[in-house]
């Protein structure tokens, strides 16, 4: 019997396809977008905006009121460095992922009412 190999199983299940694992990406997602800002605040634009990027590829998908929070926070603080080309990208990437969609294609809202039933989650 043929076997496919990894990166053709990512195609036909990709990650975003199973419940499990979605709780790790989320806190991934939230560490990373925190890690962003504290490394902006200590003068590492370089790595603010790799681990930015990093935040804006694993977030992807996922329904959260925090992490669609994130790519608004963002842009607030990129907005002070305009003339760094990378920052400019980013801010563009994270004005798309204002609007994320589900691996569905439907568009998730960042707003708190567009979430699932459930217990709120609380404020860090």
């Amino acid at each position: 019997m043929h076997q496919p190999a990894p990166h053709q199983l990512q195609q036909i299940f990709p990650p975003s396809a199973f419940p499990f694992g979605l709780d790790r990406r989320r806190t991934r997602a939230i560490v990373l977008a925190d890690l962003g800002g504290v490394r902006l605040r200590k003068g590492d634009i370089g790595g603010a905006m790799a681990t930015w990027r990093d935040f804006l590829d694993c977030a992807d998908g996922i329904r959260s009121v925090k992490v669609q929070a994130a790519p608004q926070d963002m842009q607030v603080r990129l907005c002070r460095h305009r003339g760094v080309p990378e920052a400019q990208e980013l801010r563009e990437r994270a004005a798309c992922a204002e609007g994320w969609r589900s691996p569905s294609g439907v568009a998730l809202s960042s707003t708190p009412a567009a979430m699932p039933p459930g217990p709120p989650e609380t404020a860090r």
